[in-house]
């Protein structure tokens, strides 16, 4: 299935289990001996108002939060499934609204934003508003909010330019776990596992 893009594949573990571990959901996420796809998902029994829990790994087999786009398919598997229109999805980064917008599309209420810095959550206490992001001896204006994944946003003279997009991408890849998000260090891999697990805005000045 795919959400706005982003591919997945869903695993219904609601009747049966499924242990599906870091080895697994690489195995599976595998584009070229896998089946392929940008995220995992395995549908697990709802509890008190959530129709089901929505668990997720990242294509290198880590774990993740939440997923806006993930939820969107889920979401509409169970909207078929039960007739509603509304369903509650409850996920490791906190619940979700999911409705039906007509035409197979699905909105996702992701929530209030988190802007405290130990939410996002940073390495330090920052101005998540607009605080300095030093990379590679540069500073660049910065900021950061979670809505059940951390965002960071940062602000460059030309959004538009690939090699300003690449530049950042292998310069952040160096230092990125000691400065944001420091509990997943073990994730940040490679620039495509880092564009899924933080997204990362570039926005003009």
């Amino acid at each position: 299935m795919h959400g706005l893009g982003n591919d997945f594949v869903v695993f219904d573990g609601r009747k049966q289990p499924l242990a599906l571990d870091r080895t697994a959901a690489r195995a599976v996420a595998d584009r070229r001996f896998g089946i392929g796809c940008d995220q995992v998902i395995v549908i697990a029994p709802g509890h008190g108002k959530f129709d089901a829990v929505m668990n997720i790994r990242n294509a290198d087999g880590g774990e993740v939060e939440s997923c806006g786009n993930a939820a969107r398919c889920v979401a509409r598997l169970l909207m078929e499934e039960t007739g509603r229109d509304t369903v509650h999805i409850d996920t490791a980064g906190g619940p979700l609204t999911c409705s039906d917008a007509g035409n197979g599309l699905v909105t996702v209420d992701m929530g209030p934003p988190r802007l405290m810095w130990n939410e996002v959550p940073l390495a330090q206490a920052a101005d998540t508003n607009m605080f300095q992001l030093n990379v590679d001896g540069a500073n660049h204006v910065a900021s950061a909010v979670s809505v059940g994944n951390p965002h960071v946003v940062l602000f460059v003279e030309n959004a538009e330019t690939g090699e300003e997009f690449y530049r950042f991408f292998i310069l952040l890849q160096g230092f990125f776990a000691d400065v944001i998000c420091p509990e997943r260090q073990d994730r940040i891999q490679e620039i495509p596992e880092l564009l899924r697990e933080t997204f990362v805005l570039f926005c003009l000045q």
